[in-house]
């Protein structure tokens, strides 16, 4: 997963900086990245059981109504029972194919 980030971010930034740049960002970033990723015992802390759970805390911190936690979490868990790819592997194809229908039924 980490390296899935990792690459996202220097294809975003291929473009302004050079090699060595980008080897240094690939260091920091994946340094950084793992020790945000573990937990106190070492372990990676993101995995598939608590990510909507993550979500879906994130979405109430923000102020979001308990009726709007309920509507995504009950479309996300439709979404992940439709791909039926662990969430950390979810492509944007992915997402895309599942949520294409919905945007162009509610237009």
């Amino acid at each position: 997963m980490i390296e899935q980030i990792i690459n996202s971010i220097k294809n975003e930034l291929s473009d302004t900086l050079n090699g060595d740049q980008m080897k240094r960002l690939s260091e920091v970033l994946f340094k950084h990245l793992s020790i945000c990723l573990k937990d106190e015992h070492g372990k990676s802390s993101l995995n598939d059981s608590n990510l909507l759970s993550l979500f879906i805390s994130a979405k109430r911190v923000e102020g979001c109504s308990e009726k709007s936690l309920q509507y995504y979490e009950s479309t996300i868990r439709n979404m992940l029972k439709k791909i039926g790819n662990p969430e950390c592997r979810i492509s944007t194809e992915e997402l895309r194919f599942c949520t294409a229908p919905q945007l162009s039924s509610s237009d």
